[in-house]
Order: structure tokens, then sequence, then C-alpha cells
């Protein structure tokens, strides 16, 4: 069991290293579901720290809900549905592994009580994290509907642009006066 963990995770990490693809993970509904819940954990907790946690809750399913759909249609629009599992297994493994090390930024950078030069430099960590997000995104896309990594990068920041506008557009901040 361990083993079967940790070559998963390998696998997930090589990914995000841009060397394999999601073709090279096991077609699993196991592993798609327990990708996906893992996924909405690390989701949730990213989100918490901004909003309650039934709004991010909420935010969550949407995202989820939102990936799901859109990877479909994409797929679906290219003939290549049959590689639903494993690119949704991927995009939600990634996820978690980029998550990892998303959470101490997030977690960090809402702290004030730190210098301004660790202030900054936990912003600039943050947006390469931003960056190696749209890279993997894109490496993921470009591997499940045979294409350039430029359609790839161009579909992962759309994707990521229409992510953020639809949950700012159901979720708006609340300023407090």
């Amino acid at each position: 069991m361990l083993t079967a963990l940790s070559t998963l995770s390998k696998a997930f990490l090589d990914i995000c290293l841009l060397r394999k693809g999601p073709q090279d993970l096991p077609k699993s509904s196991v592993l798609l579901y327990l990708s996906l819940i893992l996924y909405m954990v690390f989701d949730v907790l990213l989100t918490v720290q901004a909003r309650p946690f039934e709004d991010a809750l909420l935010v969550s399913f949407i995202d989820v809900g939102f990936l799901l759909g859109v990877i479909f249609f994409i797929l679906k629009q290219h003939h290549y549905l049959d590689r639903w599992v494993q690119t949704i297994t991927a995009l939600c493994g990634t996820g978690v592994i980029l998550g990892i090390f998303i959470f101490p930024l997030v977690y960090g950078g809402a702290q004030n009580q730190y210098e301004t030069w660790l202030q900054q430099i936990i912003i600039l960590l943050f947006f390469i994290m931003v960056i190696w997000n749209i890279a993997v995104l894109a490496h993921i896309v470009r591997n499940a509907i045979s294409t350039s990594l430029g359609i790839g990068i161009a579909i992962a920041i759309l994707y990521i642009w229409m992510s953020s506008l639809l949950i700012s557009m159901l979720f708006p901040e609340i300023n407090p006066k």
C-alpha cells in the first residue's frame, strides 16, 4: 500500500515537473475519486483563509464542477473523451502536490507580522507558484488533446481566468468600511 502511494505521488510530481503526462497514470475510478477528494480538501483549506468555511466549501464544489465541465467539453470537442478519467486524475493529483507548496505561502502571506522583505519574498514565491500552476495545467491539457504547448498555455490561462471570474461573481469580496 505504501509503495503504491509512493509510486502515485512520484507520478503526480513527475507530471508537475513536466516529465510525464496524464496518459502515464492508470485509468482508475478509485484513483480519480481519491484525487478529487484530496483536491477538494486542499481547495477548502486554501480558500477558508479568506472566506467562511461554508463559502469555502461552496467555492470548492463550484471550482471542481467547473473543472470537470470544462475538461469534459475540451476533450469532447477534440474527440478524446476516453482520456477524461486520466486527465481529471492528473489535474486533481497535481493540484494536491501544488497545494502542498502553496499552502504555507497562503497562510504565511495572510500574516501581517512579517518584515516587508519577507512578505515580498512570499509574494514572489506565490507568483512563481501561479506560473508553475499554469505550466502544469497547460502540460496536462496539451497531452490530453494532443496539441501544441502554446495552445495548452492559452487554454490554461483562459481556464484560470474564467474560473476566477466565476468565483468572484458568485462570491464577491466583502470590503469593510
